[in-house]
């Protein structure tokens, strides 16, 4: 998977130990703003460059 390519909520949630709505709450807080929103629906996705910030804020 290169940096460029996005991740659903759901797979990135678990390939960081997050849950959904804990991602949900570090977007709404600005502390992990996804890398791209549907406007049509909302659904967030991110991207493999941000894992690392994520599992920093799980520990």
């Amino acid at each position: 998977m290169s940096s460029s390519e996005v991740m659903s909520i759901g797979f990135f949630a678990q390939r960081t130990g997050l849950t959904a709505s804990a991602l949900r709450f570090y977007a709404d807080s600005g502390f992990l703003v996804p890398a791209r929103v549907d406007a049509g629906s909302g659904y967030r996705f991110y991207e493999q460059r941000q894992v690392e910030r994520a599992v920093l804020l799980r520990r």
